[in-house]
């Protein structure tokens, strides 16, 4: 809730059945959520490295790799609770 990926986001996606390697292109949530739930152990993802995020501060932080996406994750997951979940 507290990170807004900042678009569009590229990815590189194996096919370990047909070997196609193709990269695929996000340009909102909801590309990204629906390719996640469409994958299977059949594909290998890479995301294309630099990313930007959005703080609710307003600062734009630039991500190099997934190391540093999980922390960005971890420190700012609890900056913000946009109440749009159900939590009872």
């Amino acid at each position: 809730e507290c990170l807004d990926f900042q678009y569009p986001i590229t990815a590189s996606v194996f096919n370990k059945d047909s070997e196609i390697i193709e990269t695929v292109s996000f340009n909102s949530d909801n590309d990204l959520i629906d390719f996640f739930n469409y994958l299977n152990n059949t594909y290998v993802v890479k995301i294309n490295f630099p990313i930007s995020v959005l703080l609710t501060d307003g600062s734009l932080v630039v991500i190099n790799n997934l190391n540093e996406l999980e922390n960005t994750i971890n420190t700012h997951k609890n900056d913000c609770d946009e109440d749009d979940d159900y939590e009872w």
